[in-house]
């Protein structure tokens, strides 16, 4: 009953956003994925209004400046390549009087976008551009009994046009302009989630949560905003071995995604995120490129604990957010602080 729901949601879905047919299809080649080494990073402790157990969201720059925000704290955070953690700068002191910068989107020409906790309907978003400071754009969209602002994300298009989610709809930037591309998406507007977008190669990928009638269980879904269609990776059952490092690996859509969480792509437009094995604290790093090759990297086996290593010797939980930079390391913020990911190999 619940893979029939399903079904019969990703369909409409589909058919109110464009259909995929077997034209559109990408046979998979095969994977060529390493394995993945998990490392704490430390040396945070002394930096001034910083928790690094309390990152809220994470976003590189193309130059490789990370970018985060914390719990509890008014400031957006930079550090540098060669780590030097500074802090951005406000055009105005009150910009975040009665808020807090939550989640952060790299939009074109390195626009970091930034949301607040609250952020009231007047301001679509935050904007900061490197040697600039923090500054509020107007919420075109805002009606006179908005309260909140609506935005679902904000990324950018290969031609350099800024994308921006809103509300249940999206939009491309054209001049001073907010052009209606594609409506009705399954977009979370006003989101309390770090990291559950991610734009590489063309395509905007994306946590989706169904009612509550269906106990939140999450899809991976994705739309390209060139052909303004949406793809949808649903649930599906699989009979294999939980207990097998590379569970449910293999070749969409036979392959398997459980329970998504955090979110991050490259540029190339592999896809890099965490599932949970049905609920049983089993959390796994795992990367999906665009011809529909799904492997897990790290993770997986140990449960609900933090644990350094490579591949199957990895432990993960409570994530907050997560990152790529152009060299392929992930950032990973966690409970117990910062850590790194990446291959095996370039260790």
């Amino acid at each position: 009953m619940k893979q029939f729901i399903y079904t019969v949601l990703t369909l409409s879905l589909l058919f109110s956003c464009g259909k995929t047919t077997e034209e559109d299809a990408i046979e998979p080649t095969p994977d060529s994925s390493t394995l993945f080494t998990v490392e704490t990073l430390t040396g945070f402790d002394n930096i001034e209004g910083f928790d690094v157990t309390g990152i809220r969201s994470m976003v590189f720059d193309s130059k490789d400046n990370l970018y985060f925000t914390a719990d509890g704290s008014i400031n957006v955070f930079k550090m540098s390549p060669d780590g030097t953690m500074t802090t951005l700068p406000y055009s105005s002191e009150d910009i975040f009087k009665f808020d807090r910068p939550s989640n952060l989107f790299m939009g074109a020409n390195d626009e970091l976008c930034i949301t607040g906790y609250y952020q009231k309907a007047d301001v679509l978003y935050f904007s900061y551009k490197e040697g600039g400071e923090i500054e509020a754009v107007p919420n075109p969209f805002a009606g006179p009994d908005d309260f909140y602002s609506l935005i679902s994300f904000l990324s950018s298009d290969e031609a350099g046009n800024n994308i921006l989610g809103y509300n249940s709809s999206v939009y491309k930037a054209e001049g001073t302009n907010w052009v209606k591309i594609m409506d009705d998406i399954e977009l979370r507007g006003f989101q309390t989630e770090g990291n559950i977008f991610a734009t590489g190669g063309g395509r905007n990928y994306f946590k989706l949560v169904w009612s509550e009638a269906l106990m939140n269980d999450a899809v991976l879904a994705y739309f390209d905003a060139n052909n303004q269609k949406v793809y949808v990776h649903s649930e599906t059952f699989s009979f294999g071995d939980e207990t097998a490092f590379n569970y449910g690996d293999g070749k969409l859509p036979e392959a398997f995604i459980d329970e998504v969480s955090l979110l991050t792509a490259n540029a190339e437009g592999d896809l890099y995120f965490f599932d949970e094995i049905d609920l049983s604290g089993r959390v796994r790093l795992r990367k999906l490129t665009m011809d529909g090759q799904l492997s897990t990297l790290a993770g997986g086996l140990i449960i609900d604990s933090n644990v350094d290593g490579t591949g199957s010797e990895a432990g993960f939980q409570y994530l907050s957010a997560m990152a790529i930079n152009s060299k392929g390391e992930i950032y990973i913020s966690c409970s117990d602080g910062l850590r790194l990911a990446k291959e095996a190999s370039s260790n």
